[in-house]
């Protein structure tokens, strides 16, 4: 999506898909996905096991 966009645009552009998401309702699934990605990334082996 952010093809073409200049570097000193991209911290905008950021915030405003930010935006988007908590404007259009999605907040709290966008933070529930973001916390299982990163959770996946820290811990791998715990979570896989789990599984």
């Amino acid at each position: 999506m952010d093809r073409g966009v200049p570097e000193r645009l991209k911290p905008s552009l950021a915030m405003l898909q930010q935006r988007a998401v908590k404007k259009n309702g999605d907040w709290n699934d966008f933070w529930d996905y973001r916390i299982d990605c990163e959770r996946d990334r820290r811990y791998p082996a715990i979570y896989q096991k789990a599984a």
